[in-house]
């Protein structure tokens, strides 16, 4: 079954596939380079993993929306992202989203400031509130569906959730605080 990928997610390992289309290697990592469709072909030697554009697009996200997003700057008041899904299926345009620190948690200041709740280059799922200022999307991580669902150590390893505010770097046991998803093992 083919799957959905994201920019620098792992589609497979160098020592079992070929890269191919839209691929790069990243320590014995095949990942991709766009957001689109994975799929395997069957070589004489080994397959070969490309990463497919996406044909089905949606316009633009509406209000309500659940939306999933990279997350690309953390000031103290605001978390900027940018739009990458919108109710499951690609953007064919790029969109611009924000997070003002009310709308991170139910009360305010439950899990200290934004620094402790996003990273730069987080995978968030979010909420569509409203159309904001500049023509970017107001979004909100209240509730326990929403919040982060992918997020990398500063070595660039994946973190494992292990609570709603808290992530494990199994590799050096090393804890990470974010506003976690529960949705954070379903593939996307």
């Amino acid at each position: 079954m083919d799957d959905i990928v994201l920019p620098g997610e792992v589609v497979g390992c160098a020592k079992d596939y070929i890269n191919g289309e839209n691929t790069y290697i990243l320590k014995d990592e095949i990942r991709s380079t766009i957001l689109g469709r994975k799929h395997i072909i069957d070589n004489e030697n080994k397959q070969i993993i490309n990463v497919d554009n996406i044909k089905s697009f949606v316009a633009l996200p509406k209000t309500g929306d659940i939306v999933i997003c990279k997350v690309y700057r953390v000031t103290f008041n605001i978390i900027y992202c940018n739009i990458i899904l919108s109710n499951g299926n690609p953007l064919k345009n790029s969109f611009k989203g924000y997070i003002n620190k009310s709308d991170i948690h139910i009360y305010e200041g439950e899990l200290g400031d934004n620094f402790d709740c996003f990273k730069q280059g987080d995978i968030i799922k979010a909420k569509i509130l409203s159309i904001g200022q500049h023509s970017s999307y107001k979004l909100s991580t209240v509730g326990s569906d929403l919040g982060v669902i992918i997020a990398l150590s500063d070595k660039g390893e994946i973190l494992k959730p292990v609570a709603w505010n808290l992530m494990v770097n199994l590799s050096d046991m090393s804890f990470e605080q974010r506003k976690v998803s529960n949705d954070f093992s379903i593939p996307i």
